[in-house]
């Protein structure tokens, strides 16, 4: 699937992209924006760790419109 079409249906691959715990907070805090529209996003194979719990708090927030975290 190709960016534009990710970007049309409201998904974004993140997976295996060495991402870390120290962008949990703010990719949280941007899922929460009034002007977030993505609905799924795939953080598989990314070391996390607990911080990646900050994603999971995002979710319960109303503003999220996040369906599916992979």
């Amino acid at each position: 699937m190709g960016r534009e079409e990710e970007k049309r249906q409201g998904k974004k691959g993140l997976g295996r992209c060495d991402l870390t715990g120290d962008c949990c907070e703010d990719l949280a805090s941007a899922l929460c924006t009034n002007h977030s529209t993505l609905k799924e996003l795939e953080l598989r194979w990314n070391k996390l760790g607990e911080l990646g719990m900050k994603l999971t708090a995002a979710l319960k927030h109303p503003n999220c419109k996040l369906e599916k975290l992979g």
